[in-house]
């Protein structure tokens, strides 16, 4: 999905004892950074500013993300690693995580 880049807020909400919700925020430049997505969660990644490049495992190439872009990846059947890298200085993103409890 496609934003305008003027992300003010990001809230999840979701029933009580069903998930939890883990929020962070990263001022990549050009770093990178890696998330484990745990079987049948669910993350979004969203470049606040700058460019990104997404590597999820599994996949060949790399998703690129502009400013205001979201990516989402469900981890269905067995975890993800999600590897997200500042494409310039400007680099920024925020990385939502959705963990299910067990049995949910």
């Amino acid at each position: 999905m496609r934003g305008d880049g003027g992300v003010q807020v990001l809230a999840a909400i979701v029933r009580e004892r069903c998930a939890e919700v883990e929020v962070a925020n990263y001022l990549l430049g050009r770093r990178r950074v890696r998330e484990t997505v745990s079987r049948g969660a669910i993350l979004v990644v969203h470049a606040r500013t700058g460019a990104s490049r997404v590597r999820v495992s599994g996949e060949e190439e790399p998703i690129e993300l502009a400013g205001g872009d979201s990516l989402v990846v469900r981890a269905r059947r067995r975890e993800a690693e999600v590897e997200v890298a500042g494409a310039d200085e400007g680099s920024a993103c925020v990385v939502l995580a959705l963990v299910p409890h067990e049995g949910d």
